[in-house]
């Protein structure tokens, strides 16, 4: 439980105010779910604040993230929340938004660079024109 309370602590997401309860709250566990994923290597950044807002495809979204004296800024589209966490927590790819990190990193085998990794058919940096 720490390492969740600690998570909304350092993670701000923010969506307008039309969205949903629901909403705030699928997307809110989205964005946390992926950052704390972005964190395992290099570790936890001091603060991250994400802005979300629905698209007709999907949602936008604005990102800052403050670690010490640096700031570093990105903005992008993705697909609809209740989607990607549906997609995510399907039982062959893994993904757990209920289950602390040590749980996840103990039990959980998350199967995303099956589709997603380099060289693969859904490649994310590929999909989002990532360099």
């Amino acid at each position: 439980m720490a390492v969740r309370s600690r998570a909304h602590k350092r993670i701000a997401v923010r969506s307008p105010e039309y969205a949903s309860a629901r909403q705030h709250c699928e997307r809110g566990a989205l964005a946390r779910y992926c950052i704390l994923r972005i964190e395992r290597d290099p570790g936890e950044h001091e603060a991250w604040i994400v802005n979300i807002a629905p698209t007709a495809s999907g949602y936008s979204s604005h990102i800052t993230v403050h670690d010490h004296d640096v700031i570093i800024e990105d903005q992008g589209t993705g697909h609809d929340g209740a989607l990607a966490v549906s997609h995510m927590q399907d039982p062959f790819n893994g993904g757990n938004f209920s289950a602390t990190q040590a749980t996840i990193n103990a039990t959980v085998t998350e199967n995303c660079t099956f589709c997603h990794g380099d060289g693969k058919v859904l490649n994310v940096k590929a999909v989002h024109g990532i360099q």
